[in-house]
């Protein structure tokens, strides 16, 4: 998951009383308050202004929508369509979305809400670059790719698949012809196996909706609007603003913790953020699964934007201070944080761990921020980043059910500058680059 300028670090009203304060969380205390929302601008619109602007949006919306599904045209099939073996042209319920054998990568991305102006302007374009670089860097290997995506959207989805996997298969018939003797007709021999499902999301949420909306409340800040808010200046002392972005009050953002119950025929998946690219073939990924141990469900990449740095650091101080430990690992890769651009979900050891579905329950969940220290009468931090939030804090709390990838599959480029940096030395295998989702060019 991404973390750019649209995007609030956190923020602290309160970071700890007065009887426990001293020197050293000061100083903390007052570089994380540095990203108070008290510095947004205040909205001084009166009712009927809101209104009125409410009223402009949804009719500049409609506008859009229509724009996007005239771009986006379904797609109709024509009579022998190779496409039409690679692609599965209805959606589906997660418990429908199978693989065709184990020899597939089941690899996950979700892509939402197109047709909603402003949301996540340039997704399509990138989540075409995401399918494209897949079969760019094959070396063969089959792959099952789950689309998850709303009614609204699926149409618009479909035809960015199909369209872009034609596009790909001219250019392979033609390089086969050139450089293999190969007729075009014969293309699919040397295309990697594929078969792509479009799941939707609603069939992930609808059973979850009492804990989804619970995780709203605890990992998202604003509902509706953009908000606007100064932050330091940049290295050149140029003013800078940062737009927080009401997308995290979206169901797929909160979808990740039930992913081992409903994809009920997928055993291990791979789920990455549609503003990735690909540069090696994903069996290299995959393998990752046969490494775990017996604990760990997930495997995760960390953070290098240098995200949770500040909260990391205030839970070590704090923890000295108040005796307590809020960490339950000494490993300081996994303090620095993790990033959901990539995650290895064993979904078959997820439904078999006991422990994990003791934790997904509501209270549990509720309740995590405070058992780590976040949250109480006198800290109380917010998060912006939903689900990878929780599962941050689920690291910090259990970590024996996370594995650390290493950080080339997923190597993030941040325009946000934070004080710590984790940055990755290693040649990127996925690389991923905040910022270019939010890019509003969405007809090239």
């Amino acid at each position: 998951m991404e973390l750019t300028s649209i995007f609030l670090f956190f923020f602290i009203n309160q970071i700890l009383s007065e009887e426990v304060e001293n020197s050293d969380i000061k100083e903390e205390k007052e570089g994380m308050l540095s990203n108070l929302i008290a510095n947004i601008t205040e909205d001084t619109r009166t009712e009927e202004d809101k209104l009125r602007d409410k009223e402009e949006k949804a009719k500049q919306n409609a506008i859009f929508e229509e724009k996007i599904k005239e771009r986006y045209k379904a797609i109709v099939w024509e009579q022998g369509d190779q496409r039409q073996k690679l692609v599965r042209s209805e959606l589906i319920s997660a418990g429908e979305a199978q693989p065709p054998s184990d020899k597939y990568v089941s690899l996950g991305v979700i892509v939402c809400n197109v047709t909603i102006k402003g949301m996540v302007g340039g997704i399509m374009r990138l989540f075409a670059k995401l399918i494209r670089s897949i079969y760019t860097y094959s070396k063969g290997t089959p792959i099952h790719i789950v689309v998850i995506t709303d009614k609204k959207s699926f149409s618009i989805v479909h035809s960015i698949v199909v369209n872009t996997i034609g596009r790909f298969l001219s250019e392979t018939a033609i390089a086969s012809g050139l450089n293999r003797g190969l007729p075009p007709w014969n293309v699919l021999s040397v295309f990697p196996k594929t078969w792509i499902e479009f799941v939707e999301l609603d069939s992930i949420t609808k059973d979850n909706r009492e804990i989804i909306n619970m995780m709203k409340e605890e990992y998202s800040l604003n509902k509706e609007d953009a908000i606007d808010f100064p932050i330091s200046p940049g290295p050149d002392g140029t003013p800078r603003v940062v737009t927080l972005s009401p997308k995290y009050s979206q169901d797929l953002f909160y979808i990740g913790p039930f992913y081992g119950y409903e994809f009920k025929k997928i055993n291990r998946l791979i789920v990455v953020d549609a503003d990735v690219v690909v540069k090696e073939d994903l069996i290299y990924l995959h393998k990752y699964f046969d490494e775990m141990n017996e604990d760990e469900i997930m495997g995760v990449t960390m953070d290098t934007a240098g995200y949770y740095s500040k909260i990391s650091k205030f839970l070590d101080k704090q923890s000295v201070q108040l005796n307590s430990t809020y960490f339950r690992t000494d490993d300081q890769v996994k303090k620095k944080g993790l990033n959901t651009g990539v995650v290895l979900y064993n979904l078959e050891k997820i439904r078999n761990s006991k422990l994990y579905k003791e934790l997904l329950v509501y209270d549990k969940i509720k309740d995590i921020k405070t058992e780590i220290g976040l949250k109480s009468e006198t800290v109380q931090i917010d998060f912006q980043l939903g689900d990878q939030d929780y599962f941050n804090l689920l690291m910090w709390r259990n970590p024996q059910l996370f594995k650390a990838l290493p950080c080339e599959w997923n190597v993030q480029d941040s325009p946000v500058m934070v004080e710590v940096k984790h940055e990755c030395k290693a040649k990127a295998k996925i690389h991923h680059k905040h910022g270019d989702i939010h890019d509003n060019e969405v007809f090239d």
